[in-house]
C-alpha cells in the first residue's frame, strides 16, 4: 500500500523540476522542450542537475531511506527553486520520526503556493495533513503590542506575528518573545498530540533604572547687610536762605541729621561642604551596592556557562544534549552577565563620583583669614561737623 502512494511520485518530480506539470500533454511538453532549448548553457546544467537530484531522492525514498532523500530534494529545491518540490520535500520528512510537524507545513505551503496542482498531488497532500495532524500540535499566537519577535527552542519563527497556527512537535517547548522598549517573555509550553493551543501574550514595558546624582553645590550668595541697632550717625547742616552770606553766631546752629551706616563684614561661604560631603557618602553608598549586585551576577554567570558547557560541549543548541535546557541556560548565562557588566560599571563610576566630591568637600584651613577683633566687634558709625565761634572741628560716634 506504501508503495502504491508514492506511484505517482516519479512523473510529479520531473514535471516538476522541468517547470511543466504531471498532467501536460504532448504538446506542452514539445512547447517545453523547445523554451528550455533557448536558455543559455548554465542553466541547462543546473536543470539537469535539479532534476537528477530530484530522481535520485524519489529512488531512496521509495527503498526507504527518507533522510537521504530529503537531502536530495533539498538540493534539487536549491537548484531549481519554486513550491512544487514542497510536495517531494513532505513526502520526505512525513517519512523520518520526529518531522511530523515539518511534514505538515511543507504539504500545507504546498497546497497555498501551487493552487494549480495536479488532482492526485492535492488529494494525496490533503490525506497526509489528516493522518498528520492526530501526531502533532497546533499553536496560534497573539502578542501584543504588535512587532514583537518570537522564537522556540531558540529558533526565530519566519513571522512577528503568525496569524497561521503554526505546527509543531508534542512535548516541551521553550517560548520566548522580544519587542524593543519591553520586557523580554519568556514560557514554557508542553503540548500533546493532536492539541491546538491559542497563546494570547502582553510585553510589559521596560522601567528603566533611575540614577540619582546629587547637584553640585553652588557658591552661596552673601547676605545683605543689615545695620545694627545703635545710635546713627549724624551730619549737621545749617539751614538759611541759599543766597544769603554766612553768618557766624554766638550759639550752635541747629543740626539736621543724616545717618550713615557701617555694616559688619560678610561671613565667608562655607555651607557648600556639607552639601558635598553627603552627596559624597550617597554615592558611595551607590557603588557599594552595585558592586555587590555585579559581584553577585557575576558569579551565578560563571555558574551557568558551565552548566552550559557541560550540556552543549560547543555551545550551540545543536550539539547539547537536551535543547530546552540548553537554551534556558544561555539565556539566563546571559541575563546574568549583562546585570553583572552593568553593576560593576555602575560602581566603578559612583566610587569615583564619591571619591571627587569626598576631596572637594575638604574645607581649605590654610586659605581662611580669622576676622580681626576690630572687624566683628565694630557695630556702627557717625559723623558730624561742628561750627562755633572761633572754632569748627568734626565730632565722631558709635557703638563698639
Amino acid at each position: 500500500m506504501k508503495k502504491r502512494s508514492v506511484s505517482l511520485v516519479p512523473a510529479f518530480i520531473l514535471a516538476t523540476v522541468c517547470g511543466a506539470s504531471p498532467g501536460a500533454s504532448a504538446g506542452e511538453h514539445a512547447a517545453e522542450s523547445a523554451r528550455d532549448s533557448r536558455t543559455s548553457d548554465t542553466a541547462d546544467a543546473t536543470l539537469a542537475q535539479a532534476r537528477a537530484a530530484a530522481v535520485e531522492g524519489y529512488r531512496l525514498l521509495d527503498a526507504g531511506r527518507p533522510v537521504e532523500a530529503l537531502a536530495k530534494f533539498e538540493e534539487a529545491h536549491g537548484l531549481r527553486g519554486g513550491d512544487k518540490l514542497r510536495f517531494n520535500l513532505g513526502q520526505a520528512l512525513a517519512a523520518i520520526p520526529g518531522r511530523e510537524a515539518d511534514a505538515y507545513r511543507e504539504f500545507s505551503l504546498y497546497l497555498q503556493k501551487v493552487p494549480d496542482a495536479p488532482a492526485a498531488s492535492a488529494a494525496f497532500s490533503k490525506k497526509a495533513l489528516t493522518k498528520l495532524r492526530a501526531k502533532i500540535a497546533l499553536v496560534s499566537f497573539s502578542v501584543s503590542p504588535e512587532g514583537a519577535e518570537i522564537s522556540l527552542d531558540g529558533q526565530r519563527l519566519p513571522l512577528r506575528q503568525t496569524p497561521e497556527p503554526v505546527p509543531l512537535s508534542p512535548g516541551r517547548h521553550l517560548l520566548r518573545v522580544e519587542n524593543a522598549g519591553f520586557a523580554v517573555l519568556e514560557k514554557t509550553l508542553d503540548l500533546l498530540p493532536g492539541q491546538q493551543s491559542q497563546q494570547s501574550l502582553t510585553l510589559a514595558p521596560t522601567v528603566a533604572p533611575s540614577l540619582v546624582v546629587a547637584p553640585s553645590p553652588s557658591v552661596p550668595t552673601p547676605p545683605t547687610a543689615v545695620p545694627a541697632p545703635g545710635p546713627a550717625a549724624t551730619i549737621a547742616t545749617t539751614p538759611g536762605p541759599q543766597d544769603a552770606p554766612p553768618v557766624a553766631s554766638s550759639k550752635p546752629s541747629p543740626l539736621v541729621e543724616k545717618p550713615l551706616l557701617v555694616s559688619p563684614p560678610a561671613e565667608p561661604p562655607g555651607g557648600g561642604t556639607s552639601a558635598q560631603r553627603t552627596a559624597a557618602y550617597v554615592a558611595g553608598g551607590v557603588a557599594v551596592a552595585a558592586l555587590g549586585v555585579g559581584g553577585f551576577f557575576g558569579v551565578r554567570a560563571f555558574s551557568k556557562w558551565g552548566e552550559v558547557k557541560s550540556n552543549c560541549p560547543t555551545l550551540h543548541l545543536e550539539a547539547c544534549q537536551d535543547r530546552v535546557k540548553g537554551a534556558a541556560d544561555q539565556n539566563a548565562a546571559k541575563r546574568a552577565s549583562l546585570v553583572a557588566d552593568v553593576g560593576v560599571g555602575l560602581g566603578v563610576a559612583a566610587a569615583a563620583t564619591a571619591v571627587v566630591l569626598w576631596v572637594r568637600s575638604r574645607p581649605a584651613e590654610a586659605d581662611a583669614v580669622p576676622p580681626s577683633p576690630a572687624s566683628t566687634d565694630l557695630r556702627s558709625l557717625s559723623w558730624a561737623p561742628s561750627v562755633s565761634p572761633g572754632a569748627a572741628g568734626l565730632a565722631l560716634g558709635g557703638a563698639w
